[in-house]
């Protein structure tokens, strides 16, 4: 399912944290070899260098990393001799259920989580993490899907997602090769009640709505989130179809007037949290890295880099302006109210009365060949 990779908007982490500066490598970081390592198989961000270095400094476990660019990934290499060699994946939200399906994730011991009595009132133990009161998932960081604009050609942005398809948009609109984040979007645009099931003829409302709307207005097609601030910078672009709140703070957008804006009935919001593998050979230093990832200090430390959200509530007062302003820490319930936490369509495809993952696949690269507007 190489294909699916390029559905999965969380590969975006790795390009933001590409862009801020963060080093990183899909080959293993690896730590002193006095003791058992702690392997990991993660998105690209989580292996920051710098991060687990002073890991391995105050607890004497050498770390290795191991970089995936999709949740498909998690399944496929657990699968293909992951069992007994990694410790930890790093699942989004909406696929952490699936795991524990096929039972390639384990129980977490929430006792061995001192800061997770520090965790934000939305990531206290949420249902996508338990099964029958247990833990399986430690939220890790958080954000959402906004759309991305050059507030200097577009002084004002869509008020609903709908609008976007308008005249004055024609040819005005760069499109981010993000299907899962797109169709959860419209689907919900469209009324779909849970933007996540819906049925194969909602799922095509969408699909259809997805293609005339590129015909119609879209001039870039990317894979990247960097070119996709560098279109809205350059003017030929001045609105995108979906973006992250990283936008504004990129290298190429210094001294441009980009900002972002969730237009109604709003987007949706993503986690990604750390599970224990089935077996995993280090299941103590497994815990250890949790909490040391969640702790106040380094939450501040890799959102500051990243520029996501803290799921920390004591890390708030450590970040950085930037990272601070990206959402409203003082009152954060009607922002998930409005661009609430949401899974994944369901990967079982028995159900032929709700659209399932492999038929989103499908109708996403009918979009991303669809032609653009000339």
């Amino acid at each position: 399912m190489r294909r699916a990779q390029k559905l999965n908007r969380r590969r975006l982490i790795g390009a933001g944290a590409a862009a801020l500066g963060i080093g990183f490598s899909a080959r293993p970081l690896v730590g002193r070899a006095d003791s058992q390592p702690l392997r990991l198989l993660c998105w690209a961000g989580y292996n920051d260098p710098e991060l687990l270095s002073m890991f391995t400094d105050q607890t004497g476990i050498p770390v290795e990393a191991w970089t995936i660019g999709a949740n498909d990934e998690i399944f496929l290499k657990l699968r293909a001799g992951g069992f007994g060699f990694y410790d930890l994946v790093t699942p989004q939200n909406g696929v952490v259920q699936g795991l524990i399906d096929v039972d390639l994730v384990g129980q977490l011991d929430h006792t061995k989580l001192s800061h997770a009595a520090d965790y934000l009132p939305q990531f206290q133990q949420p249902d996508w993490a338990v099964r029958n009161g247990a833990m399986y998932a430690a939220p890790c960081l958080w954000g959402s899907a906004p759309l991305a604009y050059n507030a200097k050609q577009l002084p004002a942005p869509p008020a609903r997602s709908i609008d976007r398809p308008g005249e004055a948009y024609r040819r005005k609109v760069v499109m981010l090769d993000d299907g899962v984040g797109h169709l959860k979007v419209w689907n919900r645009a469209l009324g779909a009640v849970d933007p996540t099931r819906v049925t194969p003829d909602e799922l095509e409302r969408s699909v259809q709505t997805l293609m005339t709307f590129k015909a119609e207005n879209v001039i870039a097609f990317v894979g990247k989130i960097e070119d996709l601030a560098g279109h809205l910078v350059s003017g030929d672009a001045w609105v995108s179809s979906i973006a992250s709140e990283v936008v504004p703070t990129l290298d190429v957008a210094k001294n441009e007037d980009l900002q972002i804006s969730h237009p109604l009935p709003g987007d949706f919001t993503f986690c990604d949290a750390f599970s224990l593998v089935k077996g995993a050979p280090s299941p103590d230093s497994a815990h250890a890295f949790i909490d040391y990832l969640i702790s106040p200090e380094v939450q501040a430390k890799l959102m500051n880099r990243l520029r996501r959200g803290v799921v920390n509530a004591k890390a708030i007062e450590l970040l950085d302006d930037t990272s601070s302003g990206l959402y409203p820490y003082d009152d954060l319930a009607p922002f998930f109210a409005a661009n609430p936490l949401m899974g994944f369509p369901p990967f079982d495809t028995s159900d032929a009365t709700v659209a399932s993952y492999p038929d989103w696949v499908t109708a996403w690269d009918r979009v991303r060949y669809a032609k653009m507007a000339k």
